[in-house]
């Protein structure tokens, strides 16, 4: 239900911001498990990443349509979504990296890396 709210804000503003602002702020909620103590607050973190997360897809979609001609999104769209399915998959390994450094800083480990990734896009995405 609320894509609907988030596509329509995607129609009227900037979607590069739209993706880089959601992701700056879901990889900070995800860094923000280091400091989870109870199994409520952990829950309001995981809501809060899924609103984040909610502002993504629609922009993320209308990029690829127009960074693409017309004659070749299919097999954007197609490798978008194929890579969606490989980053859940390889989300998997964090089980190997939660044996060496614990949950906590799993948490950490990951949210940094996409903080790091939204900071890289603000310098080298472009809204077409």
């Amino acid at each position: 239900m609320l894509l609907l709210f988030t596509g329509a804000l995607s129609d009227k503003y900037n979607r590069k911001n739209i993706v880089l602002i959601s992701l700056f702020c879901w990889s900070l909620v995800t860094a923000a498990n280091y400091y989870v103590d109870t199994m409520n607050q952990f829950i309001i973190l995981r809501v809060c990443l899924g609103f984040f997360h909610a502002f993504f897809p629609p922009a993320s979609y209308g990029l690829v349509a127009d960074y693409f001609p017309r004659e070749k999104r299919v097999l954007a769209f197609s490798t978008y979504a194929i890579l969606i399915q490989l980053g859940e998959s390889i989300s998997s390994l964090t089980i190997n990296i939660i044996f060496y450094v614990g949950w906590r800083m799993t948490f950490v480990l990951c949210g940094g890396l996409g903080l790091i990734t939204a900071i890289i896009g603000v310098f080298f995405m472009t809204e077409p």
